[in-house]
């Protein structure tokens, strides 16, 4: 059981699973599904619950944001565009977390401590207005930034997302690795949580930018390719309510890399909305 949750723990940035973007500013309530039906929880089977807890404003933009059961961020926003994520975590540190704009489109992120920015993120979009790529820098110890992750997207002609190619870069003390993920066979209800799909996989910052969304349907299947530590398959189940939200995820994870070829792990994500 215990090495089923540590699975879980350390697939899980790439296994939740940005329609036509370039009319859509961020920061518009309206527009992504989990925004718009009022996410309250995402609750993951082996991590600290909930892990995801949205607050909103009267106008349904949300107004704080609680990761991993710990971790409280304050959210402000210039006009319709989310600015800032505050930490206001008792006895942890300042974290800010910035956004930047150009042309009604987000193109910096900046991640800063105690005043000081110590990751920061780049954005490149297609005509279409979709995300194109993200790029994450960390600032190493002779103050230089260096290039840390890259996700590249590509698209179904629906909008959803078919694969994202993730490269890891030898920053730090981490090794270089290049694996995709492909999001296979999409349903037909609305998506509640691509928007994870935004986090670095290596590092937990949790990256909430409502107006890309990266799905607007539910991958029933998922396949990462690679030269990852692991390399899988899942075959993902949905319940919903009487609505269409969803209720249930569950899903049958095949592992396809070496020593354990062939084991497989269930994974399990809830969801609760406010009424």
């Amino acid at each position: 059981m215990k090495s089923k949750y540590l699975l879980a723990a350390f697939i899980f940035p790439v296994l939740f699973s940005c329609h036509k973007g370039k009319d859509i500013l961020p920061g518009t309530p309206a527009n992504p599904s989990f925004v718009a039906l009022r996410l309250k929880d995402i609750r993951i089977a082996g991590l600290p619950s909930p892990y995801y807890h949205f607050e909103y404003r009267e106008d349904k933009y949300i107004s704080g944001f609680n990761f991993s059961n710990g971790l409280i961020y304050d959210v402000t926003y210039t006009g319709s565009d989310l600015a800032l994520m505050k930490s206001n975590t008792a006895g942890a540190s300042p974290e800010r977390i910035s956004y930047g704009y150009s042309n009604n489109q987000l193109t910096v992120i900046t991640v800063a401590d105690a005043g000081i920015t110590y990751r920061r993120a780049f954005l490149w979009y297609y005509p279409s207005g979709q995300l194109q790529k993200i790029e994450w820098e960390l600032k190493l110890e002779n103050g230089l930034f260096a290039e840390e992750q890259s996700c590249t997207f590509a698209y179904y002609p629906d909008g959803n997302v078919k694969e994202i190619l993730q490269q890891y870069f030898a920053a730090g003390q981490l090794p270089e690795a290049t694996f995709t993920d492909r999001y296979e066979n999409y349903d037909d209800k609305k998506n509640a949580d691509g928007f994870t799909l935004m986090e670095p996989g290596r590092f937990r910052i949790p990256v909430l930018v409502p107006g890309i969304p990266l799905q607007i349907n539910n991958a029933r299947r998922v396949v990462r390719t690679g030269g990852a530590a692991i390399t899988y398959e899942v075959d993902y189940t949905y319940t919903y309510d009487n609505t269409g939200r969803l209720l249930a995820k569950t899903g049958d994870f095949v592992n396809t890399s070496s020593p354990d070829v062939g084991q497989h792990y269930e994974l399990r994500t809830d969801f609760s909305y406010y009424d």
